[in-house]
């Protein structure tokens, strides 16, 4: 009965003295973190593929603000975007554009004990909406988008770093450079 006293008391201590020492992201209520990159797939995806219609990546920029830190075992942050889509026929001048507009809130990890390294997931939703500049060939549209999200943040530096994130945002994978300010 003493050694399985003797190795509870290891244990808990062993717990306890692990959550003592807390990790860190670089993602707190100081943040201000902009992307800016590009997307695949998605909502913006290649309609039409097979006949006749190209589209552009998904250009997009979005933006997290820290708001709570040590809820749980990360930060939560909330931010927004935008981002835009080109569409063209093949062989004609009809074209169309996608604008997408969006909220997200994100909760940044605190299980990596790193300054580069911020593993991010959340949620995006937004509207769309399409200008086409023949009507008749192609009729605009607009609707809602989103989804769960989940990312990752490398700096290279404190202020700039690289960033890949994947689900149902703008795309279902985009990528690009970091600033936080």
């Amino acid at each position: 009965m003493k050694i399985i006293i003797k190795l509870f008391i290891i244990v808990f201590v062993s717990i306890f003295s692990v959550a003592a020492v807390k990790a860190q992201t670089p993602f707190s209520t100081d943040s201000h973190v902009l992307h800016g990159g590009l997307g695949l797939g998605g909502y913006g995806g290649n309609f039409g593929l097979g006949i006749g219609v190209n589209s552009s990546p998904i250009l997009n920029v979005t933006y997290d603000q820290g708001i709570i830190d040590n809820f749980g075992i990360g930060n939560l942050g909330v931010g927004g975007g935008i981002a835009a889509k080109f569409y063209a026929v093949n062989n004609s001048n009809v074209g169309w554009t996608r604008i997408f507009l969006s909220g997200r809130a994100t909760y940044h990890f605190d299980f990596v004990n790193s300054d580069s390294f911020d593993f991010y997931a959340g949620v995006m939703t937004g509207f769309y909406f399409e200008s086409s500049n023949d009507d008749s060939v192609y009729s605009p549209n607009s609707d809602l988008f989103g989804g769960p999200i989940a990312g990752i943040n490398y700096w290279l530096t404190p202020t700039f770093g690289i960033y890949g994130e994947t689900g149902f945002g703008f795309g279902f994978l985009n990528g690009g450079v970091s600033y936080q300010f």
